[in-house]
């Protein structure tokens, strides 16, 4: 999971175009009005049970069971740079929902084991985008969630 998430943090770097210290995998907490921290901020918010469960004659690996909720977070500088940002991150998800080894970017290494990394958009309604900041500090920042599913290779 923790190679998976640095992998997306790289990613998410190049198709930016910004420094390494500009994409954090890191709590959103950083993100609070008294912090200095400014750029792209991924946040593991959860981990569930996908609805994928195999069959009896082919139960999944660990990973393949696993759907991590992540939320990406803007704060660069100006508001308008944070709006570029996070829309890029929305198309970049949405023309390449599948991550495969041979269609990431070729100075970033695709996590070992896995076949593929599958984005879905999470559709929050405000209520819970409330919730969620304020359970983060408060401060809310232009931001989207992804569910995550891990494909691990077939043996």
């Amino acid at each position: 999971m923790d190679e998976t998430l640095d992998f997306i943090r790289r990613e998410l770097r190049y198709r930016l175009g910004v420094t390494d210290e500009q994409v954090m995998l890191e709590n959103a907490r950083v993100l609070t009005n008294g912090s200095n921290t400014r750029g792209a901020v991924i946040t593991l918010v959860n981990v569930g049970v996908s609805t994928y469960q195999g069959s009896v004659l082919n139960r999944p690996g660990w990973l393949d069971l696993l759907e991590l909720t992540v939320l990406f977070s803007f704060r660069f500088p100006d508001y308008k740079t944070s709006l570029a940002a996070l829309s890029r991150t929305m198309r970049l998800f949405h023309t390449k929902p599948s991550y495969t080894a041979t269609d990431s970017h070729p100075d970033n290494p695709f996590p070992a084991g896995l076949e593929s990394i599958l984005f879905t958009v999470c559709p929050l309604e405000f209520g819970a985008w409330t919730d969620l900041w304020g359970m983060l500090g408060g401060a809310q920042v232009p931001s989207v969630a992804y569910n995550l599913r891990m494909v691990q290779k077939k043996n």
